[in-house]
């Protein structure tokens, strides 16, 4: 499956760009290591990718969670429920509202995301040569806000 993925899918006949195809192979590994880190963690993928987003948004509050998660404000609130009760992440009251609170990971959780940086570290060093890294950062970042830019243009949905 993931080999048809990389050359077009032929098993649906759909023909897809190399670098279309290269890209969601890299999302679809990047999903399996980040299944098998959480798994590692006792946690699930969606978990895992909260307590990194918390790892590295110092202050963060439940809501800009929720937007990074593309969840509702309750369904956040019950994954930041399961991270405060494993040990990942805690919970303070926000100093500027009092209604509000703001997240930051402890230990376990900070060495969760480290588990994840060494991984991903080696396989950029093992991949990318040290003097291209820079034009792949880059590369990332513009194919980043190229899609951050077609999905603000997209109408949200509404709710009946």
């Amino acid at each position: 499956m993931l080999r048809d993925v990389a050359d077009g899918n032929r098993t649906t006949g759909i023909e897809l760009s190399a670098p279309l195809a290269a890209f969601m192979r890299l999302r679809r590994e990047t999903d399996l290591l980040v299944a098998a880190l959480a798994r590692d963690h006792g946690l699930h993928a969606p978990d895992f990718r909260a307590v990194a987003f918390v790892r590295f948004t110092p202050g963060v509050t439940p809501r800009g969670l929720a937007e990074h998660l593309a969840l509702s404000l309750s369904a956040t609130t019950a994954v930041v429920d399961r991270l405060v009760a494993a040990g990942y992440v805690l919970r303070s009251p926000n100093p500027d509202d009092g209604r509000s609170f703001r997240l930051a990971v402890t230990t376990a959780g900070a060495e969760a995301v480290e588990d994840a940086i060494e991984l991903y570290t080696a396989a950029f060093e093992e991949v990318v040569p040290a003097d291209r890294r820079d034009e792949v950062a880059a590369t990332f970042v513009d194919i980043a806000d190229a899609l951050a830019a077609a999905a603000a243009e997209r109408t949200p949905p509404t709710h009946a």
